[in-house]
């Protein structure tokens, strides 16, 4: 494995996307030197606690995530975390908090624009029944077909 890329140093990451990167990598980096038979160097666990307290940061703050997001910090999850409740699911659980008002109204505006079409349709049917009325129905003599068996 190469050098750690600049996302490793915390100070260097500017939002939520590359302090996930950033951990990942250092994670990575030290599976990668345990694979070898090696002790990772003490470094990858500073810049792992410091990622770590600006991703903790960065959910405290953000009050929506995107899906690439919430797949980062999926990812961040599968490595295990100090705490018990897992960061994506904090994500998701304040993604569903924050659009939960809106998700309400827009369903609501749905239903009534599909009330206002029903009640159109109801009319123009309404009106094709009232010029259809004057045209006298034809009567036949419908007869049940007996023709079934059984088997």
């Amino acid at each position: 494995m190469g050098k750690l890329s600049t996302n490793t140093i915390a100070k260097n990451c500017t939002n939520l996307i590359d302090c996930c990167d950033g951990y990942i990598e250092v994670r990575e980096a030290s599976r990668y030197r345990r694979s070898l038979g090696k002790t990772p160097f003490k470094y990858y666990d500073t810049r792992r606690r410091a990622l770590w307290s600006k991703i903790i940061g960065f959910v405290r703050i953000q009050t929506t995530f995107n899906e690439v997001e919430i797949k980062k910090l999926e990812k961040v999850d599968s490595f295990g975390s100090p705490f018990k409740a897992k960061i994506s699911e904090i994500a998701i659980n304040k993604n569903i908090a924050k659009h939960n008002e809106s998700v309400i109204q827009r369903v609501q505006e749905n239903r009534a624009s599909c009330r206002e079409r029903c009640e159109h349709l109801l009319k123009a049917a309404e009106s094709r029944y009232k010029q259809n009325v004057d045209i006298e129905p034809t009567t036949r003599n419908l007869t049940p077909l007996n023709n079934s068996r059984r088997i």
